[in-house]
């Protein structure tokens, strides 16, 4: 027999506080890949350097320097 449970936010945190560190720690890495994608995508977007020149970039450069 198989069924559902339903958890709201907090029940999940209580949840988590009662699992061992290598729990938490496969409950981590579960969560990095499932929200790779998107996380990607925002760095992409962050990321996105479009809208800089050469000049704007080489003016950069020469700041650091």
């Amino acid at each position: 027999m198989s069924g559902t449970l339903t958890l709201n936010l907090d029940q999940l945190k209580s949840a988590i506080k009662e699992c061992n560190i290598e729990e938490k720690i496969e409950l981590v890495n579960y969560l990095e890949n499932e929200t790779f994608e998107v996380r990607f995508r925002n760095l992409l977007s962050i990321l996105n350097t479009s809208d800089l020149t050469l000049d704007e970039i080489t003016k950069e450069v020469e700041a650091v320097r």
